[in-house]
């Protein structure tokens, strides 16, 4: 049983014996962390698991050439691969040899991490800035991290990472407030309605210009890792040099054995489930959410276990 208030979630959070009890080794990591929504872990991956998975996507994409070609930006990039872990043991050990990471994130939850999904990008993904609240929403709400690893260098001119600083300091919208004012009470959305994740993520920027907030865009270093907060703006920087891959992954990670639903409990459309049985695959001491599909931007389904190298 987790509480129901994320102990970092809270605007007192050094003020609790938690922040008192930190241990020494991610003390000034989770310093940086409560006070500006995200932190970058140098070097935090080792360089050869890095090279290593650097490796298997060439091979990778070139065994699938057919199924990478038709999914392919116009420089002939990913944009975004769903789940290529679950082909690619490489891509696990992304996560499970990241033990800074591990031991910040287990810290945050009180409990142990794993990883429910990831997403590879070979490209940046010019995704606007917004918080990923809407479609992740878990029982208890917020209990989540994006955990961002760079396998190649990344800058402001191949898509880095934007984040508005301090903006998981914002509060949260009335989103019960937002939802009327794009649909009466009978009306049935979607669970992935654009209109409600637009009226959201639009307060929210609106928000964090309000308040005169700073939007950075972070560089990274291969084997960097990023971790951002549940309530943190981020989004991808403009690609200048549209020849440069910016290849990278990330795990959206939960403790183990929470429900993670989408806008319709997140708007109270709907109640969370009040448990959930998922099944895990095991790697390197970690769980891993069983997903039977690796999927290029969540379409073009291919099954993992003949999708390998």
């Amino acid at each position: 049983m987790l509480p129901d208030v994320a102990w970092y979630m809270d605007l007192g959070a050094r003020g609790k014996s938690l922040w008192r009890d930190c241990p020494e080794n991610i003390q000034d990591y989770l310093s940086f962390f409560l006070d500006h929504g995200w932190v970058v872990l140098p070097r935090s991956v080792p360089a050869e698991v890095v090279a290593k998975a650097r490796a298997d996507f060439a091979l990778h994409k070139a065994k699938y050439s057919e199924v990478y070609e038709r999914n392919a930006d116009a420089a002939g990039y990913q944009r975004r691969v769903v789940n290529l872990h679950m082909a690619l043991d490489s891509f696990k050990d992304l996560y499970t040899s990241n033990t800074s990471a591990l031991a910040i994130q287990d810290y945050l939850f009180q409990a142990e991490s794993c990883c429910f999904t990831s997403l590879t990008f070979e490209s940046g993904s010019e995704q606007s800035i917004h918080r990923d609240s809407p479609y992740f929403t878990t029982n208890p709400e917020y209990y989540y991290l994006g955990v961002w690893v760079a396998l190649e260098h990344i800058d402001e001119r191949n898509g880095a990472l934007q984040v508005y600083d301090r903006g998981h300091l914002i509060q949260e919208p009335d989103r019960f407030q937002l939802y009327r004012q794009v649909y009466g009470p009978d009306d049935v959305p979607s669970d992935y309605d654009q209109a409600l994740w637009d009226v959201y993520q639009s307060e929210v920027i609106r928000q964090c210009e309000e308040f005169g907030l700073t939007k950075l865009t972070v560089p990274m270093s291969p084997g960097d890792t990023l971790i951002w907060h549940p309530h943190l703006p981020h989004g991808g920087a403009p690609i200048i040099e549209t020849w440069r891959s910016r290849l990278s992954m990330v795990n959206h990670v939960i403790p183990t054995d929470i429900s993670v639903s989408g806008l319709d409990v997140f708007y109270g459309r709907r109640a969370a489930p009040p448990s959930v049985q998922y099944n895990y695959l095991h790697h390197g001491g970690r769980k891993f959410l069983q997903h039977l599909n690796v999927e290029f931007q969540h379409r073009d389904p291919q099954p993992y276990e003949t999708f390998g190298i």
